[in-house]
């Protein structure tokens, strides 16, 4: 789907899957000792619950959970039509991001799983 930086003004939330719940047990839970697996479940559960994208009117898309900023990136024209947008969210870490409709945004990271999000304002 074409869209235009401009239609994707708004906040969106990750939507946890079974999917995204068997990727945080096998990349976050498994590999932590086993006194600490229930903790570590619950506050990776927690920030993924609570994760969130907001692209704002400026140019700017910023991706936090619970207050705390991941990264902000600045991604320019918001009138220029696109398939997709494609940025650095660290050096030599790559996103693409896709509008599948108008309150759904899907982030692609390799070697992560896709993440889905929705539209909750804007």
């Amino acid at each position: 789907m074409k869209f235009r930086f401009s239609e994707l003004v708004g906040r969106y939330r990750l939507e946890v899957t079974e999917d995204f719940s068997a990727f945080i047990e096998r990349v976050f839970v498994e590999p932590a000792p086993a006194e600490d697996q229930a903790k570590v479940r619950a506050e990776a559960l927690d920030e993924a619950r609570n994760s969130e994208i907001e692209a704002s009117s400026d140019g700017s898309l910023v991706s936090r959970s619970r207050g705390q900023e991941f990264f902000r990136v600045n991604v320019g024209d918001g009138d220029a039509l696109r398939d997709e947008l494609t940025f650095e969210k660290a050096p030599g870490v790559t996103v693409r991001l896709e509008l599948r409709d108008r309150d759904t945004l899907v982030a692609h990271q390799p070697g992560k799983l896709t993440a889905v999000f929705r539209r909750v304002s804007g």
